[in-house]
């Protein structure tokens, strides 16, 4: 459990989000909300069981669904994306990575990678 500013204990709810991706087909990854006084942190979880579009691909949308359900003022987001890594013989996901990403209401998403 991780603790909120003034070591308050938080919560954070998680949840699986489905979704329709592009052309309409089944999506899903996982959501955690960390609420905090003045700003939100918001993990989005690429599912390995994911069938759909990548969460890198729905950020926008699904992080708009998110602000919207939990009132979560898009001002006060911090949106990190993480993809855990797997033995699949693809050297792009043999390791977990995780990106900061901004949404800003001119570009679009913004990513910064590598963290």
């Amino acid at each position: 459990m991780r603790t909120g500013r003034v070591g308050v204990p938080v919560t954070p709810l998680k949840r699986k989000f489905a979704c329709n991706g592009y052309h309409g087909c089944q999506s899903h990854c996982w959501i955690e909300i960390y609420p905090h006084t003045d700003r939100h942190v918001v993990i989005a979880t690429e599912a390995d069981d994911n069938p759909g579009t990548s969460v890198i691909n729905m950020a926008e949308h699904i992080a708009t669904f998110v602000c919207k359900s939990y009132n979560i003022p898009m001002d006060t987001l911090i949106w990190m994306e993480c993809y855990l890594g797997r033995d699949d013989g693809s050297v792009l996901r043999n390791k977990t990575s995780w990106d900061l990403v901004r949404f800003t209401k001119t570009t679009g998403p913004v990513w910064d990678t590598g963290m």
